[in-house]
């Protein structure tokens, strides 16, 4: 049985992009009085990471539509 190869941007994505998520669920499991600050910390983060990939995907989609629609 071959066993398929783990892209290591799939590690980048799931270990370090992903840390705040982490912390963010952790601090409400486990913190002791409730903190409000860390997971405000980790919304912020996962909002602008939001924000980011879906105006980086507009962007290229805009650009490509550039390109192919220049006169030759």
């Amino acid at each position: 049985m071959v066993v398929p190869e783990i892209p290591v941007g799939a590690l980048v994505i799931v270990f370090l992009i992903l840390m705040p998520v982490y912390v963010t669920v952790a601090a409400w499991l486990f913190a002791e009085p409730r903190e409000y600050r860390t997971p405000a910390i980790g919304f912020v983060y996962m909002g602008a990471i939001t924000v980011a990939m879906i105006a980086s995907t507009a962007l290229l989609g805009i650009g490509f539509w550039v390109i192919a629609n220049l006169p030759l």
